[in-house]
């Protein structure tokens, strides 16, 4: 809800937290329980880590070079697999992560630490070696990716 006891974290408001319906005051915003900070009247709003700017280099770098390894890197990674194409993938696959959301979450400041880069890429490659079959390209594709990213952030 909009009160002056609440602090969005890098002062962004996700698009899907506004709604108007019905009853609802239509000036009233709502908010996801990890967008806010409740902030008492004897504390200063927290500082949240980010990552630095050459850290932010090294990872854009990273990402750059490992989407430039090959066309299939893009076209399989990019996205989510299709889940009405691989019906089961959300059944061995518990937390699916794709290489547009890591974008999309350094765009917007999301990653407190370079190890939370790294974890949702290498998120990715799990994801990749656990659904596809050790001698497929697919998996051999997310080794050689792993390999990469890491190496050039650490």
């Amino acid at each position: 809800r909009t009160d002056p006891s609440f602090d969005l974290i890098h002062g962004q408001v996700p698009s899907f937290s506004h709604r108007q319906t019905g009853n609802d005051d239509p000036g009233e915003t709502l908010f996801s329980v990890w967008q806010v900070h409740l902030l008492t009247p004897s504390c200063d709003a927290p500082v949240v880590p980010m990552l630095s700017s050459e850290e932010k280099v090294a990872v854009s770098s990273a990402y750059h070079a490992v989407t430039e390894m090959s066309d299939d890197v893009e076209r399989l990674f990019n996205q989510m697999p299709d889940i009405s194409t691989y019906t089961d993938y959300l059944d061995m696959i518990e937390c699916p992560m794709y290489l547009n959301l890591i974008q999309e979450r350094l765009s917007n400041d999301y990653y407190s630490s370079m190890s939370s880069v790294i974890a949702d890429f290498d998120l990715i490659c799990d994801n990749a070696l656990k659904y596809n079959e050790e001698e497929s390209d697919i998996y051999e594709l997310a080794r050689q990716m792993r390999d990469k990213f890491v190496s050039l952030v650490t």
